[in-house]
């Protein structure tokens, strides 16, 4: 008889990817024989995951049809079996196993609106934080604003992507995408995910807005991430940008 860790191993090995035969041996019971039971568990299983995948990614399955969807995620099932109790915590890999995975290579733009779909629903179950206020700026003697840190509120991130995301996600979030013709060609773009109020949102920014975030996300000093943001657009108005991101909360308190 095997051990109970051993065991529970050989179970999982089963359910996820048919790689075991022991346990079809040991599960049984009434007039069902360990195989059986084995594949209603695994059916059920595999259907629970799916749906989870699917609440997360709704734009990835419009853009690949839901039954390709199911054939996805079955693949992803398999290669990334779920380690929490929490399914919000399901489909970290997504964007990863996208760009590995052979059928959808010819979507160059698909692991990048994976990405962007994660970053919604992780910003969608933040927790709340008190946003950096601006009043807060005003007491500071102008030496300290220079070093003064600031972190993205936990319901705040970036990205960039090599295509015009925002274009690509908008219409098929408001399912349009038949009607909208979108060009590969013309750039990338930048985004903020937030949520400033109840309702997240997917915010377009300029490239200059993303290295300025980005380096105040990183640890720099206020000082030093708004000059970093001028080596990118020297005509960047930063005041204006600190303002805007202030006062709709993007930053939670100093630390």
């Amino acid at each position: 008889m095997p051990q109970l860790r051993e065991l529970q191993q050989t179970f999982c090995d089963d359910i996820y990817r048919k790689q075991s035969s022991l346990a079809e041996n040991i599960v049984y019971a009434n007039n069902w024989d360990g195989k059986q039971r084995l594949a209603l568990y695994r059916s059920s299983v595999f259907g629970i995951l799916t749906d989870a995948l699917a609440a997360v990614y709704p734009v990835v399955q419009n853009l690949v049809g839901e039954l390709f969807f199911e054939h996805l995620a079955n693949r992803y099932i398999a290669a990334h079996p779920s380690r929490s109790g929490d399914l919000h915590h399901y489909g970290e890999l997504m964007a990863e196993f996208l760009s590995q995975f052979e059928p959808v290579q010819e979507l160059v733009y698909l692991p990048d609106v994976a990405q962007l779909e994660w970053h919604y629903h992780r910003v969608f179950h933040a927790a709340d934080a008190t946003p950096f206020n601006i009043d807060m700026l005003s007491e500071l003697a102008p030496a300290q604003q220079e070093s003064l840190c600031l972190a993205l509120h936990p319901a705040a991130r970036l990205m960039i992507s090599d295509y015009p995301l925002d274009v690509i996600w908008q219409s098929n979030i408001d399912n349009k995408h038949d009607d909208v013709t979108i060009d590969l060609d013309t750039g990338g773009t930048a985004l903020l995910v937030i949520r400033p109020q109840l309702q997240v949102e997917v915010q377009p920014i300029t490239l200059a807005e993303y290295a300025l975030l980005d380096k105040l996300q990183q640890g720099a000093a206020l000082q030093s991430a708004c000059e970093h943001s001028l080596t990118v657009d020297v005509d960047f108005d930063i005041s204006c940008a600190l303002y805007k991101h202030i006062t709709q909360g993007t930053f939670i308190a100093a630390r």
